[in-house]
């Protein structure tokens, strides 16, 4: 199957969606970010850190996405499910400046782990983002010395409805600092951010879906035996008939 970008994302104008990687399967990953960059959208990555190990995208997928698009916007989402830092995060500004992302967003407890390293790539152009999950939403004060926060709209690292009552929280942000959302973006719910002041929205299965398989057209059932000799059953009628009158 091929991978479809649906055209909704024109409507917010250029690189105001990012399509989320994480949303295909691995197989299709850069046919996507392709489509992507293409269409003016910007390239998100999930590399998702859990007890069990890996998640979503990997680092050797990242690196592939820049050497086919060298001028594709990235934007990447470091997402640790464990409390704590984890070892992944010096890969993470690493990939940074290798790449030169256009973002990274991660959690609190990476960016204090990191911050040093972190400052220093931010002295390069990448631009660093909070992390804000669901249960953080409400009125807080972001870190000192970010470029924006990523607000999420379900908890990181799932895939299920986003919760629409948090849009709401997109203004309250957007008044101190930029603001991206991500977690089941839908189009409704990305016009709304925008109109709410973020400065775009992650997007993935309402974005990215694929092309309806054809079904090769199948013959017409064989009929058995044999349509019977319609001139033939004439004839003999015929000379039955003639037989009675004579």
């Amino acid at each position: 199957m091929s991978v479809v970008l649906q055209p909704w994302h024109r409507d917010l104008g250029s690189h105001a969606v990012s399509g989320s990687l994480y949303a295909v399967d691995p197989g299709e990953r850069l046919e996507a970010a392709r489509l992507l960059h293409e269409a003016g959208c910007r390239v998100h990555v999930d590399v998702i850190v859990g007890p069990g190990g890996h998640q979503g995208v990997t680092w050797a997928e990242l690196y592939a996405v820049r050497a086919l698009l060298p001028e594709a916007r990235l934007d990447l989402h470091l997402i640790v499910l464990h409390d704590g830092p984890d070892p992944d995060a010096p890969l993470a500004v690493r990939a940074g400046h290798d790449l030169a992302l256009a973002t990274l967003a991660t959690a609190a407890p990476q960016i204090a782990a990191q911050r040093p390293a972190l400052d220093a790539l931010r002295r390069t152009g990448v631009r660093l983002l909070e992390e804000v999950a669901p249960t953080l939403a409400g009125p807080r004060e972001p870190l000192a010395g970010l470029d924006g926060a990523l607000l999420m709209l379900v908890p990181p690292g799932t895939r299920q409805a986003a919760d629409a009552s948090l849009v709401g929280k997109v203004e309250t942000l957007a008044r101190t600092l930029p603001v991206a959302v991500d977690g089941g973006v839908t189009p409704e719910l990305a016009h709304r951010c925008r109109r709410g002041g973020a400065e775009f929205v992650v997007s993935g299965r309402s974005l990215l879906s694929h092309a309806p398989s054809t079904a090769a057209p199948t013959a017409p059932p064989r009929t058995t035996g044999t349509t019977p000799d319609r001139t033939t059953s004439d004839r003999s009628t015929v000379s039955t008939t003639e037989r009675r009158t004579a």
